[in-house]
């Protein structure tokens, strides 16, 4: 009975975001082809918006969307699994811990799409002012992954939900007080209490790049050195698509 009631919870879920992405965000989506119908992939995304809006609305548009229904399988903060409901929901859905790389591995090597945020939750506590400038990649740790298991990597960059949640100042004091990597002040939260959650209705465009080949390297140190390189390429490449994008937009997104 639990797990009937979990299934019936989670379709319910599942329909919810459907619902919302294609009445309340209006999503659109751009190059959804250059996501393989078949074999492992990388995809890597800016991150932004305080909650991770743009993970649940990219997975939806592949199972939902993709001519062939696929799975993505979203990196996520362990901070996420431990909150009620929405841990539950992460792990029913296929979420992987930040913290575990070999399970990355093995989804990639057994040919399933892997999401990943390289700003990490740098990217989601961005104030609004810095808005669709990306951080920095790190040292290009998902680019040694996909190197390692040889799967292709596929930009993707997400346009509109820094207007569905603006960030216009990130509390540290709260943050430290709470174990949190950020505490984000928006124009109704903490004003509006748990109804400043709510996201604002703009406008969500999700544009695929074309994937970006892959290989296995010799020796750790060139591996390192060609991540590293690799990973300033993704970079790149979603930040030209950011740049592109949101110059395009009318009423600041909510058009």
């Amino acid at each position: 009975m639990h797990s009937t009631t979990q299934h019936s919870t989670w379709q319910l879920i599942d329909a919810a975001v459907r619902f919302l992405s294609r009445h309340y965000f209006r999503v659109e989506l751009v190059g959804l082809e250059n996501v393989p119908d078949q074999g492992g992939a990388l995809l890597a995304a800016n991150h932004a918006g305080m909650i991770p809006l743009d993970s649940v609305l990219i997975v939806s548009a592949l199972r939902h969307e993709h001519p062939a229904a696929r799975t993505a399988h979203a990196i996520a903060d362990e901070l996420l699994f431990k909150v009620p409901v929405l841990g539950e929901q992460a792990r029913r859905s296929g979420q992987v811990w930040a913290t575990d790389p070999a399970c990355t591995r093995r989804l990639l090597n057994e040919g399933q799409l892997v999401l990943t945020y390289p700003e990490g939750a740098r990217g989601l506590g961005k104030g609004y002012a810095e808005r669709y400038r990306l951080r920095d990649f790190g040292r290009g740790g998902f680019a040694a992954v996909a190197m390692a298991t040889g799967v292709p990597i596929v930009p993707v960059a997400v346009i509109g939900t820094e207007e569905a949640y603006p960030v216009l100042a990130n509390c540290k004091p709260l943050a430290r007080l709470l174990d949190l990597p950020y505490a984000p002040v928006t124009p109704t939260l903490p004003l509006f209490g748990l109804a400043g959650l709510l996201p604002l209705p703009a406008k969500v465009t999700l544009v695929f790049g074309a994937p970006i080949p892959t290989g296995p390297t010799a020796d750790a140190a060139t591996l390192r050195a060609q991540a590293g390189a690799l990973a300033e390429q993704v970079r790149s490449e979603i930040q030209t698509t950011l740049d592109a994008w949101v110059g395009r937009r009318r009423n600041g997104g909510f058009a």
